[in-house]
């Protein structure tokens, strides 16, 4: 008899006590967040981007400005080595006016391939340099696509340049000083020839570098660009004191009436078009 009472003790489930609790007093003092659906859906796909960061960079990568930055490089070193005896008479020019004219007599006449693939050069980085200042400054853009914003700068800044050169052509039949005014532009394209190469490393620092190297680089370059012009004027002063029939007031005011106040209208124009 003792022997059953024990095995029935053994075989006894065990008593459990239950104690009431509030479950939401439970839930505020743990501080659960709270959650729903949605967020435990974004929860899932922060995840699946997180466990490959690479592809998801490169979903978002602009490879334009890249691609752009190689085809420079590839085109400055070509010209550099091809033709490094003309790139060396331009830095003459700069700094000799009277070599300057000789150099311009010689090349008056030669329609080279020198002038067309140095003129692209630098048409290709002021376009560069123009969409990295409307980067930098959060300035609205034509286009979404870089590659479309760049090109419109490029193409713009060409047009502007070809109009400009009629102008010059048309005063310089009106006034007489047409030979005055080819040397003045002989010598700006010297000088828009020796700026394009010189911009090209600022430009890939200002669009690849990390900050602050890119900010330096950009306000470098546009220091660049506002000495290459100081010297354009200072270039055209010499070329109008040859005629000695111009006051140099007039070539002033030339300045400011053909070459600043465009340039303003231009920015202006751009601005409105792309909805400033």
């Amino acid at each position: 008899m003792a022997q059953e009472n024990a095995a029935d003790t053994a075989t006894a489930t065990p008593e459990v006590i239950y104690y009431p609790f509030d479950t939401a007093a439970l839930q505020k003092q743990l501080n659960f967040k709270p959650f729903v659906y949605d967020s435990i859906i974004a929860e899932k796909e922060e995840k699946v981007q997180m466990a490959n960061p690479a592809t998801f960079h490169l979903q978002h990568k602009d490879l334009v400005l890249p691609i752009v930055g190689l085809i420079m490089l590839l085109y400055v070193t070509w010209i550099r080595y091809t033709f490094h005896r003309e790139l060396k008479e331009n830095i003459t020019v700069v700094w000799n006016s009277n070599l300057g004219q000789q150099i311009y007599r010689d090349r008056e006449f030669s329609a080279n391939i020198f002038k067309f693939v140095t003129f692209l050069n630098f048409a290709i980085g002021i376009g560069v340099l123009l969409f990295l200042v409307m980067r930098h400054f959060q300035w609205p853009m034509p286009f979404k696509a870089s590659g479309y914003t760049i090109l419109a700068c490029v193409v713009g800044f060409s047009l502007l340049y070809v109009i400009r050169g009629w102008v010059y052509r048309i005063i310089g039949a009106v006034f007489r000083i047409g030979n005055a005014l080819q040397f003045f532009r002989f010598n700006a394209l010297v000088v828009y020839h020796l700026l394009g190469i010189i911009l090209l490393p600022f430009l890939l620092l200002a669009a690849f570098a990390d900050p602050p190297v890119n900010t330096y680089a950009l306000y470098s370059a546009l220091v660049l660009v506002a000495i290459a012009l100081l010297i354009r004027i200072l270039k055209g002063l010499v070329a109008v004191g040859l005629t000695g029939r111009l006051h140099i007031l007039y070539f002033l005011l030339y300045i400011c009436a053909l070459e600043v106040a465009p340039l303003l209208i231009t920015i202006r124009l751009f601005n409105m078009w792309a909805g400033a």
